[in-house]
């Protein structure tokens, strides 16, 4: 007795399982085939990506919103931190037990620190209070301004 085909729908059903089972049994072969696959069409993959982007717009930073609303507040830290510096909240809290949560210019305690960062190599040099990290931004992470600075400041007489 002859077996009965498959509709249309039947078969397309039956290989996206199929697909799906066979992405779960062996991941690294799809990952190097979209790796693969990126590289020999990099400028179509990011075009469809920005296209897609600017088409939606709204509605992914509505996702977003919503996604990073419902996080608890030491969630949205690690990631916060993790996005901008590339540190855990584990690495900040040892930096700012071992400078006895002060400041590393003014040397005053504060209950939070800013994570100071080179603009040009992105690595973290430590934290600082907010006032010091913003005057070091202010004077364009330059040595040579913040020298002449403090030579300014120890030249001058300031009134009181």
């Amino acid at each position: 007795m002859r077996k009965r085909s498959l509709t249309p729908e039947e078969r397309n059903a039956y290989r996206a399982e199929w697909r799906r089972r066979d992405r779960a049994a062996h991941p690294e072969k799809y990952a190097a085939a979209k790796k693969r696959h990126y590289a020999t069409h990099r400028a179509d993959v990011l075009a469809r990506s920005k296209e897609y982007q600017e088409s939606h717009r709204d509605r992914i930073i509505e996702r977003k919103r919503v996604r990073y609303a419902s996080w608890d507040p030491e969630e949205r830290r690690n990631y916060t931190i993790m996005r901008l510096y590339g540190i855990s909240t584990t690495t900040y809290d040892a930096m700012y037990t071992l400078q006895n949560g002060r400041c590393l210019i003014c040397e005053e305690a504060h209950d939070q620190l800013d994570i100071d960062h080179c603009h040009k190599a992105g690595h973290v040099r430590g934290l600082l209070c907010g006032k010091c990290n913003r005057g070091i931004g202010f004077m364009r992470d330059d040595p040579r301004i913040a020298t002449r600075a403090a030579a300014y400041l120890s030249n001058r007489k300031l009134a009181k």
